[in-house]
């Protein structure tokens, strides 16, 4: 975990929803990986005083890209950030997607979820391991990809303007179904709103397919001090400290997490 204070490279509008800002920073590009965040401060003077935390959507060289939608104060002075402006970064934080080589991962994304998604689409295309990419949203505006089931990425509108109309639920089946190989282990990647992550946790569940969501919530600090990302699990989680076998901390013991603990 590094400290350092970031510098804009550019900002720019990747959909009708969604914004990407590329900060120059040597150390924390150098040991991000996919599934991993940073907490940043939107402004110098400390106003708003918390952090937010932003998953890591790319890394090339020394710049690390993340993605994010405007929704209060925070992402408005992040909105107003230029080239040159220095931003004050903790990071890589939380852990990171496993077992993509053992499984062929389908990589499920919605709204800002779709930063941690593209990342490990991305790392796993420069690996060259086949994979299929389901994509939500709620109008064609709003995606940054494109409809290419041939490829393996399938895109889902609530409204039907691009890919398929429906859910990512629709996409994930499709995409299922697409497969060659019925008989390879399958395993889900997913992050998104709360609701898709549910719907996409229950439905691996009820099909015996691996899961690990990565949950979005609200942080303050980001390392595990202010306790104030606890999340109930539905069952005891050995692997973690005993004291957070059953409330588990989103950002130091994920915030990637097996379905089952969830859901």
């Amino acid at each position: 975990m590094f400290q350092e204070k970031c510098r804009v490279t550019s900002i720019i509008q990747r959909s009708t929803a969604l914004w990407e800002v590329s900060l120059l920073s040597p150390a924390i590009s150098a040991a991000s990986r996919p599934g991993h965040f940073v907490n940043l401060l939107p402004s110098d003077d400390w106003s708003p005083p918390m952090r937010r935390p932003m998953s890591i959507a790319a890394v090339s060289g020394d710049i690390f890209r993340i993605i994010f939608k405007i929704v209060g104060s925070g992402t408005e002075k992040m909105r107003s950030w230029k080239p040159g402006h220095l931003v004050d970064c903790i990071g890589p934080l939380g852990n990171t997607w496993t077992d993509y080589d053992a499984y062929f991962p389908l990589l499920v994304g919605g709204g800002v979820g779709i930063a941690p998604i593209q990342f490990l689409h991305e790392d796993l295309t420069a690996g060259r391991i086949r994979h299929s990419l389901i994509a939500g949203a709620l109008t064609s505006g709003e995606h940054l990809f494109k409809h290419d089931p041939d490829s393996g990425v399938w895109l889902t509108t609530d409204d039907g303007s691009c890919g398929i109309s429906g859910n990512v639920i629709m996409g994930l089946k499709k995409a299922i179904a697409k497969i060659p190989e019925k008989s390879e282990a399958l395993k889900i990647f997913c992050c998104g709103p709360p609701a898709m992550n549910r719907a996409v946790g229950e439905f691996a569940l009820q099909a015996g397919i691996r899961c690990d969501i990565s949950v979005e919530t609200v942080m303050a600090c980001g390392t595990g001090i202010c306790q104030g990302c606890a999340i109930e699990l539905q069952q005891i989680a050995s692997e973690l400290p005993i004291y957070r076998q059953h409330f588990a901390l989103a950002c130091k013991d994920g915030p990637i997490f097996r379905a089952e603990l969830l859901f």
